[in-house]
């Protein structure tokens, strides 16, 4: 019952939900299907029917072991309750045969073969061993293979390199790592990640990018081994050599808190400490260190089912980044926080990229990925469109600055005027964004643009009546905006 049991849940993610419909299926399976067995047995001895129909449903349901073992008791009572009627009782005088195959024989053999069965099923499934991940691997080998010529050089570049192993003390590898699901009534091959090559190297923050259904939630869930890949390898550089502690060493920030909510944060950085095999005479001072870091000494004694979205983003952080460890994976770890916390928490992780901590992140403000990232990878459709700094993304995709002026209200009617000047007195210019009474314009790079473009705003102001007027160099976010567009036009092409 229990490997069975344990195996069913593994199809829930909702363990309420689980437990639910195991207690509601067992109870079906279990005591109605003994009940209506055991009556049409007894109401078969003068129908015919009735005793096939019996035998039917005991060799449907004896497959599972909520009913094997529901009827065996039921056989049992049923037995005991004929002794009793007669005026009997099993002892030496009056001994039955319990384990007879047509009694309680069949039911313990059955269960003995079926939890045997679930057993072993259950280490594959938990395990992951090869001869079951073979079938998925099998399921995309027959995958037409993607072109292996990138379309950046960067993200060749970056391949060449993680595959001749150039940099020996990578923090993290990943190699051509990849995932094929089938998808609609036809069972077609959809690969929702596609041969990604990276490498995380000490004192380096790489961020993973894409916009919605890129594969950077599946490429970090690969990462983490929440499930499995169809191709590819994740290699980590830790001093574990055994492959079940693999992933002790490794800070992981989940996207979202896997907290426990009657815990406080003491308890919590304690547990954890724990785990991480922190000395317990070096477990208090450390968690302490924590607690006034991460400027908890307020709630550190309160449960974590009181804390604001943002404290508990702060604690998942404080988890990952308990214990020093080598490697660090964040997945968003500021969603929810507040502005002043978050850049909080910014400083926290440049600490740990100064002291030479390797940090794999995600995030969706490209804001906090210019601060913290050293380099970037921006995924579409399960490939690296581009990977490089967010310098050199800024020189190859930004297109030089920008220029946004701002009417003050109620000079809408100005706006054209305002776009024909800024268009002659920059002939290199294109108009990128134009609203109600703003407008903002490309710069190509060139010698002596930023000079024209600041006298070109400086009578503009003469000229108009300006609320408000920028020239900045093209932000990460800008870059981003313009691949996501390119990759729009592109999936209306193929379409």
């Amino acid at each position: 019952m229990i490997p069975f049991s344990y195996l069913s849940s593994l199809y829930f993610q909702s363990p309420s939900l689980g437990f639910m419909v195991l207690s509601i299926s067992n109870f079906f399976i279990g005591t109605i299907g003994s009940s209506l067995t055991l009556a049409f047995e007894i109401l078969g001895q003068d129908d015919e029917k009735l005793q096939w129909l019996a035998v039917d449903l005991k060799s449907v349901f004896i497959y599972f072991p909520p009913f094997v073992l529901a009827r065996a008791w039921t056989d049992m009572k049923v037995v005991f309750n004929i002794y009793s009627a007669e005026g009997k009782e099993l002892n030496k005088d009056y001994y039955y045969d319990l384990l007879r195959w047509d009694l309680l024989g069949k039911p313990v053999v059955i269960l003995t073969i079926e939890a045997v069965i679930f057993f072993l099923l259950l280490l594959m499934f938990e395990y992951r061993y090869k001869w079951f991940e073979l079938r998925k691997r099998l399921a995309s080998s027959t995958e037409e293979q993607s072109d292996k010529n990138d379309c950046d050089e960067n993200v060749a570049a970056e391949r060449q390199r993680v595959l001749s192993n150039v940099n020996k003390n990578s923090a993290l590898k990943v190699i051509n790592l990849r995932k094929v699901y089938l998808k609609g009534v036809t069972l077609r091959k959809v690969a929702a990640v596609d041969d990604v090559c990276f490498e995380v190297l000490p004192g380096e923050c790489f961020g993973l990018l894409g916009h919605n259904g890129a594969g950077k939630t599946t490429t970090f869930k690969m990462i983490t081994r929440r499930i499995s890949k169809s191709a590819g390898s994740v290699v980590f550089n830790c001093p574990s050599e055994s492959k079940a502690a693999h992933l002790s060493p490794i800070g992981y920030c989940p996207q979202f808190d896997a907290l426990d909510s009657r815990l406080t944060a003491r308890e919590t950085l304690s547990l954890y400490a724990g785990i991480r095999c922190i000395k317990e005479k070096h477990r208090k001072r450390i968690v302490e260190a924590y607690l006034q870091r991460f400027d908890f000494k307020a709630y550190a004694d309160k449960q974590v089912k009181t804390y604001s979205g943002g404290f508990k983003r702060r604690l998942s952080t404080a988890i990952a980044l308990l214990g020093k460890s080598p490697l660090i994976l964040l997945d968003e770890p500021t969603a929810g926080m507040d502005p002043e916390s978050r850049r909080f928490l910014w400083d926290v992780i440049l600490e740990r990229i100064f002291a030479g901590q390797s940090i794999l992140f995600t995030s969706n403000s490209m804001e906090e990925c210019e601060i913290l990232c050293t380099r970037v990878g921006i995924l579409a459709h399960g490939r690296f469109t581009c990977l490089d700094t967010i310098q050199g993304l800024k020189n190859k995709f930004g297109h030089g600055y920008q220029v946004a002026v701002k009417l003050i209200g109620g000079n809408e009617h100005q706006l054209p005027s305002l776009v024909k000047f800024i268009e002659e007195q920059l002939p290199n210019c294109s108009l990128v964004e134009q609203h109600l009474n703003l407008a903002k314009f490309q710069l190509s790079p060139g010698t002596g643009v930023v000079l024209k473009a600041i006298d070109c705003v400086i009578q503009v102001k003469r000229r108009f009546k300006v609320e408000a007027c920028s020239l900045n160099q093209t932000s990460l976010d800008d870059v981003f905006v313009s691949l996501a567009q390119t990759q729009a036009r592109f999936d209306t092409v193929e379409k």
